[in-house]
């Protein structure tokens, strides 16, 4: 049992005694006793409570930056896959590949644009590409019988790909300039696709013309069509 002081004489007496054995004095009752004691609980509450939200933000911040990590994974996975489908140029695979960025909050606006741009030219900026590179590997080999014939397969894709619009954020809109900026087709098309002064298969001179033919068909043909592995 705890001893006090008592107030009047100052000898020592149990602390829940009423009055002082000794000199008979009522005893004082410290009132200090229930503010302290909520103090410290009040105390104790808030700091346990700026601890509890402090780690509680902590988790929080944590949980963000490893969604937030999770997110940009997500995102470098799905250009991956849209790299890899220009390969095979399948553009409704590419769209859905936006479709999923955007859930992801990932703005693919101007790569829609593009990918607008390139399904409209690449059937025939393409075909434009098979047909130079078939006419110069023909004329390589040998592969043909008549020359004004193999030039005249140029005429339908060539009128095709003149037509193209020009779109230098794409890289077939590159290809598409740098093929018609190559003074080499230009002079092939108004000399020999769309030219009709020289007779190709006269016999003394077809060879002549064949040479310098390969010469304009093998520096077009060198243009490399993008994506193309």
């Amino acid at each position: 049992m705890a001893l006090v002081s008592c107030t009047y004489c100052g000898k020592d007496v149990s602390e829940k005694a009423a009055k002082c054995p000794h000199c008979g004095k009522k005893l004082k009752k410290s009132k200090l006793i229930l503010p302290v004691v909520l103090i410290v609980i009040i105390v104790a509450g808030c700091a346990g409570g700026y601890l509890g939200w402090n780690q509680y933000q902590k988790i929080q911040e944590e949980k963000r930056i490893e969604a937030e990590r999770q997110r940009q994974e997500q995102i470098a996975n799905l250009l991956a896959q849209v790299d890899e489908l220009y390969v095979s140029f399948d553009f409704d695979e590419i769209e859905n590949c936006y479709d999923a960025l955007d859930d992801l909050q990932y703005d693919t606006s101007k790569q829609r644009e593009i990918l607008e741009y390139d399904r409209s030219v690449y059937k025939d900026a393409y075909a434009y590409y098979t047909a130079i590179k078939e006419v110069d590997d023909k004329l390589h080999q040998g592969g043909y019988t008549s020359l004004s014939f193999l030039i005249s397969t140029m005429k339908a894709p060539t009128k095709k790909f003149e037509a193209l619009e020009i779109n230098l954020e794409s890289e077939i809109g590159k290809y598409i300039s740098q093929v018609r900026n190559n003074v080499m087709y230009s002079t092939f098309n108004s000399e020999y696709v769309n030219g009709t002064e020289y007779d190709l298969d006269y016999g003394l001179t077809s060879w002549g013309f064949e040479l310098v033919i390969e010469t304009y068909t093998e520096q077009i043909a060198a243009e490399k069509f993008p994506y193309i592995q």
